[in-house]
């Protein structure tokens, strides 16, 4: 046995062998064999009575010791299923923390990829903005030119208006020119009738006069 003791004594014959269930209830006995060792063997005998109750403390000691086994067994099967428990507990706590970590590269891709969203929201706002901007300044250019335009269509309505009214003007001074080129040349050619006309009578004159010249020569010739 495995915590067993022997007891032997020169005041009585033979031996006694003990044993016990652990280690823990072999030691108390032994503690109290030691604590009456200094009895004598009429003594021994006379406690026959103490060895009775003795060993009903021990029927008792080993009642309670299986009853004791008993509850370490429970507790021990209490323990392994909470064991398993533990360990499922472990196992699902080693899974969250898995989808837990998945969940914060997913958050961090998430966060990453919000960033990247804003930012290029901010550049889209911007260029909308700047686009909007462009828009406005286009119109007003539009709108600039549109009133340029329509005061060049005025303007050049006005020039054809003007043009028109010089051309009226310019056609009538080369109609009017035209006639007093027809007028002027009547006019020359006249003149150079009357000219000629003139230096006609001129000529008849001188020669009227010569001849009233010589008329009077003769006559005083005559005288």
């Amino acid at each position: 046995m495995k915590f067993a003791m022997v007891i032997e004594h020169r005041d009585f014959k033979g031996t006694i062998l003990l044993a016990a269930d652990s280690e823990e209830e072999r030691d108390k006995w032994m503690d109290m064999i030691k604590n009456s060792g200094r009895v004598t063997w009429k003594n021994a005998q006379l406690g026959d009575a103490m060895i009775s109750q003795l060993e009903q403390e021990s029927r008792k000691m080993a009642e309670q010791q299986e009853k004791v086994k008993v509850q370490l067994q429970t507790e021990a099967t209490a323990l392994a299923e909470e064991k398993g428990k533990k360990e499922d507990l472990e196992r699902q706590a080693s899974d969250l923390a898995r989808e837990k970590s998945n969940i914060e590269i997913q958050l961090a891709k998430f966060q990453e990829d919000k960033e990247v969203t804003m930012s290029e929201l901010h550049e889209t706002l911007e260029t909308l903005r700047q686009v909007k901007q462009d828009k406005e300044s286009i119109t007003q250019s539009l709108q600039s030119l549109q009133d340029r335009f329509m005061e060049l269509s005025q303007e050049k309505e006005l020039t054809a208006s003007q043009l028109e009214e010089r051309n009226r003007i310019a056609q009538q001074l080369e109609e009017e020119k035209e006639k007093l080129a027809v007028q002027t040349k009547s006019l020359a050619q006249t003149l150079e009738t009357v000219e000629s006309a003139k230096e006609k009578l001129a000529e008849e004159r001188r020669m009227a006069e010569e001849l009233l010249q010589k008329e009077s020569e003769k006559r005083q010739k005559k005288s």
